[in-house]
């Protein structure tokens, strides 16, 4: 069982998994893991024993628990934060196979101790997943609840579990016919949440099903279709809030020739924090000609989010390999390739959506030294090509001379290596569709080291088209 770390871009921290428990046969399953604002819970369950363990990550990637410790009896585990504490869920069928429940423990995120011993019953039987978020400071598990043992209708039934332990009755939001079990998914943004699922009757008419839910439980409108636009069947979905929307990632079927050409592709849809489909219709994630399946996805916050699937790799192996792939908002295009430098390769970014209006707009640039300051440039004119105007081996990105309009900005990086500038966009409708481009240009004195003797460095840079709000 192995974890990899990823930073606020991205992009892998650690240059090979880090391992969080091993078996001498095909028996453990990965589950969900959540932070707290101070540590990883990291789950998964053991088909074996027929258990669910976790373990403590330190943001460094340090365990912070020596080995795994034991949660709750079951298997197919997910996990998540509420303050300090961590609700674990699993799927048992406590005594007769038929009847598989839903169940969570509390795990005490300052030492570990687990809170609740026996688990919690959080869900209704017949359940073949079970995933959990946080809501309106409660945590709410859904459970895809099937109408017996041996059929395909099911309910997406949820519970709010409370802070003290104490589980609400079952609610419903609705019920889908699920061919291929297991497949529900929630997210919650703070405010609301969206839980997913599928439904059809055969492969070729299947679609990606939504609804939104409120802290009280309510539910202010029906099931919402999302998929209905796209050809042939769309399956297996997840869901993430990126700290601006939500997006629906899927396996979709309507690149097959035929009904019977399985190769699956993924893609996504986005809906807002009302639950307003933002996409006409789906757009790629992978869609090559091999497939590419089980997606899973996360927030990287600021309407960014990281997706991870399964997706079939030629070569020496030619097998299925863990592929990662971000979205960020719209008006954002990196190019050209920096020059590292003490700290490592800089990258830029931004905070949030670059739309006219936005007070909160920032430049980001990150492998700063911790605590250091640097410069950033931001220009009229691109220089995709790169330049190095002071012979100093840094490439500039952007462009320093007419018809170039250059402005300097000074940005400071704090104790992560992370540097920022705020950059309010004024709410003029006149700047839609101009764009700027930047770069944290200057490096970041720190003295010589390789490649860079003296110590500084260049990043890639951003293109910036203002949209609309």
């Amino acid at each position: 069982m192995l974890a990899q770390r990823v930073d606020r871009f991205g992009a892998a921290l650690d240059p090979e998994p880090i391992e969080v428990a091993s078996a001498g046969h095909v028996s453990l399953f990965a589950g969900g893991a959540a932070w707290n604002g101070s540590v990883w819970l990291v789950t998964y369950s053991d088909a074996t024993q027929g258990k669910i363990f976790a373990r403590r990550m330190l943001p460094g990637g340090a365990w912070l628990d020596p080995a795994p410790f034991f949660v709750l009896l079951g298997g197919g585990a997910d996990a998540a934060a509420l303050g300090s504490d961590f609700l674990v869920t699993g799927l048992r069928a406590p005594s007769n196979p038929q009847y598989v429940f839903s169940y969570g423990a509390r795990v005490r995120g300052v030492d570990g101790v687990v809170l609740d011993n026996p688990a919690l019953l959080v869900g209704p039987s017949f359940a073949t997943r079970a995933r959990v978020v946080t809501l309106g400071g409660q945590w709410l598990v859904a459970t895809e609840s099937h109408l017996t043992h041996d059929e395909n209708p099911a309910n997406l039934a949820f519970n709010f579990v409370s802070a003290a332990g104490v589980v609400s009755p079952a609610s419903n939001a609705g019920l889908l016919n699920i061919q291929n079990w297991g497949i529900v998914d929630v997210a919650s943004s703070g405010t609301s949440a969206l839980i997913v699922g599928q439904s059809g009757s055969n492969w070729t008419n299947v679609d990606i099903f939504v609804r939104r839910i409120l802290p009280d439980g309510s539910m202010p409108a029906p099931m919402l279709n999302v998929t209905g636009t796209a050809p042939m069947g769309q399956s297996r979905p997840a869901v993430a809030w990126t700290g601006a929307e939500y997006v629906v990632v899927y396996e979709s079927l309507q690149n097959n020739v035929w009904f019977y050409d399985y190769e699956p592709d993924l893609y996504a849809v986005r809906l807002s924090e009302a639950g307003a489909l933002l996409d006409a219709s789906g757009f790629p994630l992978w869609n090559g000609e091999d497939y590419e399946v089980n997606a899973e996805s996360a927030s990287l916050g600021g309407g960014k989010a990281l997706f991870a699937a399964s997706t079939y790799v030629d070569g020496a192996y030619a097998s299925p390999r863990i592929a990662l792939r971000g979205m960020r908002p719209l008006g954002l295009a990196n190019y050209g390739a920096g020059t590292p430098g003490c700290a490592g390769p800089q990258r830029v970014d931004a905070s949030s959506r670059p739309f006219f209006g936005n007070a909160s707009f920032a430049l980001l640039s990150d492998h700063a030294p911790p605590g250091g300051a640097g410069l950033g440039l931001v220009s009229t004119v691109p220089d995709v090509a790169g330049s190095d105007p002071l012979r100093l081996g840094l490439l500039v990105h952007v462009g320093l001379f007419p018809p170039a309009v250059v402005v300097p900005l000074v940005l400071a990086a704090d104790a992560s290596g992370l540097a920022s500038v705020q950059a309010p966009i004024p709410p003029n409708p006149a700047l839609l569709g101009g764009t700027l481009h930047f770069q944290s240009a200057s490096g970041w004195p720190g003295g010589p080291c390789a490649p860079s003797p003296f110590g500084l460095s260049t990043s890639d840079g951003l293109s910036v088209t203002i949209q609309s709000p």
